[in-house]
């Protein structure tokens, strides 16, 4: 995809990464579209709405120390109105003393309201525990 086109999309997702990593969850409700969706991994559920959405960070963030995150360039694709990004991440984390290592891909769905590109769907896709 033509970095100009894409260019607002990854500043999006550059900007939901900021956030969370340095705490800031309440930034995050800017990102998002008023009826955003997350589907927890393995379709094992779903966060509906804007409140939801950012309290799955708030909960990931109050019970994990975050040790290492690394995340690749996202991939994007737009349709009009729509696009659709993906990207690999890699993280280390800790809870209660008990050190974690995972990684895989979130894929977001992204509208164009209003000229502003929002998140509206997100899931996360665990690879494989080698």
């Amino acid at each position: 995809m033509p970095e100009p086109v894409s260019s607002p999309i990854r500043g999006v997702l550059a900007a939901l990464t900021a956030a969370w990593r340095a705490g800031r969850t309440k930034d995050i409700s800017a990102l998002l579209h008023p009826s955003v969706v997350f589907v927890r991994p393995g379709f094992a559920g779903r966060a509906e709405g804007r409140a939801a959405c950012v309290a799955t960070y708030d909960d990931f963030l109050a019970a994990a120390l975050v040790l290492r995150y690394e995340e690749s360039e996202p991939t994007v694709d737009v349709f009009g109105d729509t696009a659709v990004a993906s990207f690999r991440w890699e993280m280390a984390w800790e809870v209660g003393g008990q050190r974690s290592e995972e990684s895989g891909h979130d894929l977001y769905v992204l509208v164009r309201t209003e000229g502003r590109w929002l998140i509206a769907w997100r899931t996360l896709l665990s690879a494989p525990a080698s």
